[in-house]
Formats: structure tokens, sequence, C-alpha cells
């Protein structure tokens, strides 16, 4: 949308620039080495000394990803997990708001998205309470698709109920000062947001489940982020082409609705105590049975009595 005189001055992109390098250095100083992590069950991260023939080996493991029966059954959901935001970001936050309010619109929409990500994580995905993998699994995708359905006739209902596309957007644009008429469409922004992150928590969170082996989680999530851009790829090629908003919307909810049965598939294949991908991925397990004891780096010390290797597969 042009909006001349509302445009954003090089002090917020400075801002922002200064802001992602304080994040970088606070990253360097508060994270923890990987070394050091001890996981609930008392396994520690193990790295592997890359070689030449490892080099090789690795890219004849990425190949096989492209015929990897869960990857294949999860890429709907991984190509969906970020063809909207072209929609959400044009055809709305940017169609329908003046510059000041796309701005708090969209802090509003990512910390929506961060809360949602964090509740659903803690509280049913990752709650062994509410039963094993295979049935968070399930269930998780059953609660998930529903949220994420229902904000996709949601946009349908207000992006045909109100006609508003390119060529036609509100006149003036809404602002966060118009009370009633910025709510119905903010709400549905926010929806967007909450929708977004549970889809890829999920979609993290499945991935995860599939194995427990380290080296093979590495793979999948290099093919989800693979992938997923792809998705994303097309979906600014359609932009680029400039197609109509409601048709673009159009898309993003049929490939809500295609990813559900595939994806069901793959999370009846999740197992309890994870699967043969453990096996074909290789790697190390290491128990910690003394934490306090673990040296900084347990791969050096494989003697230590602190640390006892339990497989070796590599």
């Amino acid at each position: 949308p042009d909006d001349e005189g509302q445009a954003v001055n090089p002090a917020t992109y400075f801002t922002f620039c200064a802001l992602m390098g304080a994040g970088a250095v606070f990253a360097c100083i508060f994270v923890i080495r990987p070394s050091r992590v001890i996981k609930a069950d008392g396994t520690a991260v193990v790295f592997e000394e890359s070689t030449a023939s490892n080099t090789r080996e690795e890219l004849k493991e990425i190949g096989k990803l492209f015929a990897n029966k869960h990857m294949l059954l999860l890429t709907p959901l991984i190509i969906q997990s970020n063809f909207f935001y072209t929609y959400e970001f044009g055809g709305i936050n940017g169609l329908l708001f003046d510059a000041p309010t796309r701005g708090l619109n969209s802090s509003i929409y990512w910390a929506i998205s961060g809360i949602s990500s964090y509740v659903i994580g803690v509280y049913y995905l990752d709650r062994e309470a509410v039963g094993g993998r295979n049935k968070r699994a399930i269930q998780g995708l059953i609660l998930v698709s529903a949220i994420n359905i229902g904000q996709w006739i949601y946009a349908l209902v207000w992006q045909f109920g109100t006609g508003y596309d390119k060529g036609n957007q509100p006149t003036p644009l809404i602002s966060f000062r118009d009370g009633g008429s910025y709510a119905v469409p903010l709400l549905l922004f926010m929806y967007c947001g909450l929708a977004d992150s549970i889809v890829q928590t999920y979609a993290y969170w499945i991935i995860g489940a599939i194995s427990n082996s380290p080296k093979q989680l590495s793979r999948y999530v290099g093919y989800y982020k693979g992938v997923q851009s792809l998705g994303a790829c097309f979906a600014w090629i359609i932009e680029w082409q400039g197609a109509l908003y409601k048709w673009q919307l159009v898309i993003c909810f049929t490939l809500a609705v295609l990813f559900i049965p595939p994806t069901y598939v793959a999370a009846t294949y999740i197992k309890d105590k994870g699967t043969e991908d453990d096996i074909e991925g290789g790697g190390k397990e290491l128990v910690v049975k003394d934490v306090d004891s673990i040296d900084e780096n347990p791969v050096e010390n494989e003697e230590s009595s602190a640390v006892k290797e339990i497989t070796d597969q590599a």
C-alpha cells in the first residue's frame, strides 16, 4: 500500500539493527555451552568430529530424506507453516491499516505467537500427564487443526464480507484510534498469530518425537527449514504475479485442510520411545549419573565416573 508521509524513518531501522546486535552479544554471554546441557532423562549432548568421509556420508543421508516416509508425510504441513505470511502481513496488516497501526499490530502478533507457543508446548505437547507421545501427537493435531481451520474461516468471512483487496482499501486506512472498526480486523490478525505459532510448534514437536537421535533430528530440521522456505518462496511468487488477496487466502485455507490427513498418518507412526530412525541415525547417547561432577566437555572424558557411555552406533 502507498502510505506517502507515513514511512518509517531510518532511526527505526537502525534501532532494530542495534537490538538484534545486542541480542547476539547477550546470546554469546548467557547461552550455555551445548556440552553442559543435561536433559531431564540424564542424557548429555554429544558432538561427533566431522571428517571427509563423514561429510560424504552425511550428504547421502540428507538425500535419503526426500524418500523418508516421515518427511514426505509432513511435507504439506511444512509447506503450509510459512506460506501464509504473505497473505497475513500483506492482505491483512499491510492492506487495511496505516503505518503506525501496522507496527503496533506486528508487536501484538509476535507477542501472541510467543505466548501461545509456550502454552501449547509446555502445557500440552510436552506434558506427559496427557499421555504418551503417540496420543499427544494425534490429539495435538486435532487441537491445532481445529484452531487453525477456525482462523481461516474467520479470514474468509472477513475477506469476502468486506470485499477489501488490492485496489480496494479502506479509506482512510484503519487506525488503532478507530475503536470498534479497528477491533474486528485486529482480532483476526491476533488469531493469525496464535494459529501461526501453534502450527509451527506442533510441526517442530512431531519432528522431535519421530526420533531420539540428535544427528537424525538435525537432518529433519534442516529438511523442515528448506521445504518451509520453498513454500514461502512460492507464496511470494504468487504475490509478485499480482494475485488478489482473496485467492491467496483460498490457497492458504486449502493448504490448511490438505496437511491434516498425511500429518495424521505421520502421527500414528509416533512411538512413545522413539522409532527405528534412532538406529538408522546413529550417534552416541550418554547417561549422566552425577550432574554436578560432569566435566566441561563430557565427550573428551568418557572414562569419567560421572558419565557412562551406553550406546555407540556411529
